[in-house]
């Protein structure tokens, strides 16, 4: 259930124990509604937290939970009331080095339109591409690609659908694509679709991609997984 009883307050500061990470906190904030109609809050975090699903009772505090992290992410919210009725809310985490800062936002994020996105890659990358697609989700985008299709499926006429529906499509390695990139790229074409390379294979300036996919899973995961982020953060279309 959506309203309008409660927003979602944040601070954020600089941590200065660990270089780029931040101290933040969110809770709850009364608007129709009284705390006192709430029974516990409940926080899901970003899958790289250890017990990302975060639980507080403590109605003194505004239900507050507070941790630390070096990135923005999405956080789902539920609030379970005394009377059973629950309200889904959604809080993009803003990182700032303004101490004093305090975010409060609306319901209307929960009920926003998510970005619909497909993402085209070959065998040899599908680790990249579950770390993208975890990524753009987590970022609040409804993501698709070819390993989706339900048995019994064609799968031209799944990825027709797929790519019809999407506002976007990511290419991984455009230049290397096997005959099913190829198929989708084609397609997202003909539905004139923003095409987002990932790895561009070349320098030219209308093939620049927005992030490469040539990163080491294992080798300094945190700073790859940081940078792509980063970058994931900022497609625009």
């Amino acid at each position: 259930m959506h309203s309008n009883e409660f927003t979602v307050g944040q601070t954020s500061q600089k941590d200065d124990n660990k270089k780029d990470y931040y101290k933040w906190s969110v809770w709850i904030e009364p608007n129709e509604s009284e705390l006192s109609e709430i029974d516990y809050v409940e926080y899901l975090l970003h899958p790289t937290f250890p017990n990302r699903l975060r639980t507080s009772n403590d109605a003194t505090s505004n239900f507050k939970i507070d941790s630390t992290g070096w990135g923005e992410f999405r956080i789902d919210i539920s609030i379970s009331k005394k009377s059973g009725d629950i309200i889904q809310l959604a809080h993009w985490l803003s990182l700032s080095d303004d101490q004093n800062e305090v975010v409060s936002r609306g319901v209307e994020e929960a009920v926003t339109e998510p970005k619909k996105v497909y993402i085209s890659y070959s065998k040899i990358d599908t680790r990249t591409a579950q770390l993208v697609e975890s990524m753009l989700t987590d970022l609040g985008m409804d993501v698709s690609t070819g390993s989706d299709i339900e048995p019994g499926m064609v799968i031209k006429d799944y990825i027709e659908q797929s790519i019809d529906n999407a506002d976007a499509i990511i290419t991984i390695n455009p230049g290397k694509e096997n005959d099913w990139q190829k198929l989708e790229i084609d397609i997202a074409n003909d539905f004139s679709k923003k095409i987002i390379p990932l790895d561009a294979s070349d320098d030219s300036e209308e093939n620049i991609s927005l992030f490469s996919s040539q990163i080491n899973l294992e080798d300094e995961y945190g700073e790859n997984v940081k940078a792509l982020g980063d970058q994931i953060k900022n497609i625009k279309f």
